[in-house]
């Protein structure tokens, strides 16, 4: 598969994240709803950039990276974070952050928040597997109706905050998943991973 090709499956996928996500991302869809699959002439394979906003108040920056991310790259992504005063990045990567970028992303997570995907996993969307069931997060509201009936989320199945899924819809730890099969629903909270 191509660069471009897997490019553009890539860039798909986090659209329909986002959408998901609750972002507006109309300007990406037809109006039934399909993927515009148009080559972006901003494209270049070692960085592209999309700001997709959710309101007036919230956006997100979303970043495909070719090229290692090391402290040096690192540095001037925060910078063009404070540019257009955003405080959220998505960074789509070939290949793994170094070990110095991801200390230095965990020194300034008060500040800023990263959210990491290899291309690899957003080649394809998760949630359309078919062996995948519809996973809903639930507002806050929602997840202590789900703890008042329980009692506490300790009682409740867990999800780790690294699983595919609960990355896609940027679930936290302490969240709450309603999922939906084809006879019954169930409830996971979301839990730290262990070995991360």
């Amino acid at each position: 598969m191509s660069n471009l090709i897997q490019f553009l499956k890539t860039k798909q996928t986090v659209l329909e994240m986002l959408r998901d996500r609750k972002y507006n991302v109309n300007e990406y869809f037809d109006e039934y709803g399909h993927y515009i699959d148009s080559i972006d002439e901003n494209y270049r394979a070692n960085h592209f950039r999309l700001i997709i906003k959710k309101n007036e108040n919230e956006r997100i920056l979303v970043l495909f990276y070719e090229k290692k991310i090391g402290i040096d790259i690192l540095k001037s992504i925060v910078v063009e974070l404070d540019d257009i005063n955003i405080k959220h990045a998505i960074l789509i990567v070939n290949h793994k952050i170094t070990s110095f970028a991801k200390k230095e992303i965990v020194n300034i997570s008060s500040k800023y928040y990263f959210e990491i995907f290899s291309q690899n996993e957003m080649l394809y969307n998760i949630t359309k597997h078919r062996i995948v069931p519809q996973h809903i997060l639930l507002t806050d509201e929602e997840a202590k109706k789900i703890i008042d009936c329980y009692g506490k989320t300790f009682y409740l199945p867990k999800i780790f905050n690294t699983d595919a899924i609960c990355k896609y819809y940027d679930g936290k730890v302490g969240n709450i998943f309603k999922i939906l099969r084809e006879k019954s629903i169930y409830y996971r909270v979301v839990v730290k991973d262990p070995k991360k």
